[in-house]
């Protein structure tokens, strides 16, 4: 059930005017790992770049999102917090803030700050991050707003029709979810992640024989273990509650429109 965020990477590193020959080696290495996901290697060479260019922020941005990947959120936090130091108000690293506080649990504090720096950036995955966690604070009105914000941004992007559909569904708008879904499928590119949120959707809003139907060639234990889980799900009585158990919790990519 998870979905990808995506934030950017090293703003304007590559072409930093004062970059010595090791420190230029040492960008480029840093932006292929984290564009090829070793995760791991482009935290050690991020951290050596940072000590070569101590105060230059977007290294200092580039390490807290290597971080976020890794799986870091504290490390994460305290990196971004040193970004805004040196750019007081920068939209970026208040965004990964929100992101570690998200990771961490803290979702009232994600809320906050993301709803902060998503205007301000204006990218799909910022509004597209927004939609998650106020759909994870119950804030539906404003989830479904920036949803639509992050879908006019990124017109054929599944992964926000997705994550709108179980808003929707989340909403109790079981019309809107069930035929926002359908569209995501009717999609040659819709992947099983799709068709798994799909039977969610499908079962939240009480049509188990379809969800039932759509399952018919997957093997009949993994079938019954994702009905029940769904099921489970549904029994859940608080919107935000259950928008918690899905597990909608971005994953952290390096590029647009990666899906971990």
């Amino acid at each position: 059930m998870l979905v990808s965020l995506t934030l950017s990477v090293l703003s304007g590193c590559a072409s930093h005017p004062k970059l010595s020959a090791e420190e230029a080696r040492l960008t480029r290495l840093t932006e292929d790992l984290s564009r090829r996901g070793d995760t791991a290697s482009a935290v050690t060479l991020y951290e050596r770049a940072v000590v070569s260019m101590p105060g230059n922020p977007d290294m200092l941005l580039g390490l807290g999102q290597a971080y976020l990947r890794n799986g870091d959120p504290k490390a994460a936090s305290e990196t971004f917090r040193k970004v805004y130091r040196l750019r007081d108000g920068d939209p970026e690293a208040v965004l990964g803030l929100g992101y570690a506080a998200l990771l961490e649990g803290n979702t009232e504090r994600a809320y906050a700050l993301i709803s902060d720096a998503a205007p301000k950036l204006n990218t799909y995955a910022a509004f597209n991050l927004l939609g998650i966690t106020a759909t994870l604070t119950g804030n539906f009105a404003h989830a479904h707003e920036a949803f639509n914000t992050a879908e006019a941004l990124d017109k054929d992007n599944l992964e926000i029709k997705s994550n709108q559909a179980l808003a929707y569904a989340l909403d109790n708008d079981f019309p809107n979810a069930i035929q926002k879904m359908a569209n995501v499928m009717a999609s040659p590119l819709a992947e099983p992640h799709h068709a798994r949120r799909q039977v969610l959707i499908l079962v939240l809003a009480n049509e188990d024989q379809q969800a039932e139907q759509l399952l018919q060639g997957m093997p009949r234990k993994e079938r019954r273990s994702l009905l029940g889980q769904a099921r489970r799900i549904r029994d859940i009585g608080d919107p935000a509650r259950r928008a918690s158990a899905i597990g909608l919790i971005p994953t952290f990519a390096t590029r647009q429109g990666a899906h971990a």
